[in-house]
């Protein structure tokens, strides 16, 4: 699924936009506060199984390296399972290098915080790529095609619509009333997603505390 993304939004978001009202979406897109929530439903061909279902939420705040830091939860469930993982940030969209900590919880196993040794060896994308970072960090970049009332399992929203120059890349549809700006994506190879729902009241998946991971 990172991959479809990546490529989606590496061809969408290319050209400079003029439209002032696209630019204060764009800023509203990394505004981010405790208890944000958007859920997704994906399908793909890529996916086992044909579709799964991703969750991004901001559940907490902790200061690192001095300074204040997010916790953004990323969690996937599918057939293949669930995953849960949870990146101390210090704003949104953000480096991987700037990672301060990172938390693992595979379906019903134990919560893992990953070590310091293995965060500064983890590659660029490691730490959770998805379509609404990538339009976080490219949307002032974009291309504006129209302006469109969309309609998706989460109700009915005005929306923002940037179709993609490369013809293998696919659309994107966002709303700076919504959590982290996605409404739609979809592509001309049969891949899509769309919000289902989202609040202001999100919590954290993981309950328990992290075990530490050999190394740390």
């Amino acid at each position: 699924m990172r991959t479809l993304v990546s490529l989606a939004l590496v061809s969408v978001l290319a050209v400079p936009v003029r439209a002032q009202h696209l630019a204060e979406a764009c800023a509203a897109l990394g505004k981010v506060t405790v208890g944000q929530w958007a859920e997704y439903k994906l399908t793909s061909p890529e996916i086992p199984g044909g579709s799964a279902t991703m969750r991004l939420a901001i559940v907490g705040t902790e200061q690192a390296k001095g300074k204040d830091h997010y916790w953004y939860e990323t969690s996937m469930a599918g057939p293949m399972g669930a995953m849960v993982m949870q990146m101390l940030i210090p704003g949104y969209p953000y480096d991987d290098q700037d990672i301060a900590r990172i938390i693992v919880k595979p379906g019903a196993q134990p919560a893992m915080e990953l070590p310091a040794s293995m965060l500064a060896m983890m590659p660029q994308g490691g730490g959770g790529e998805s379509p609404a970072r990538g339009a976080a960090e490219n949307c002032d970049r974009a291309t504006l095609a129209a302006t469109e009332s969309v309609t998706v399992p989460a109700g009915t929203f005005s929306t923002m619509k940037i179709v993609p120059t490369d013809a293998e890349a696919g659309d994107l549809w966002i709303s700076a009333a919504v959590p982290f700006g996605i409404v739609r994506f979809s592509d001309r190879r049969g891949s899509a997603m769309e919000l289902t729902a989202h609040g202001k009241d999100a919590k954290s998946s993981i309950t328990e505390t992290p075990q530490k991971m050999p190394g740390g």
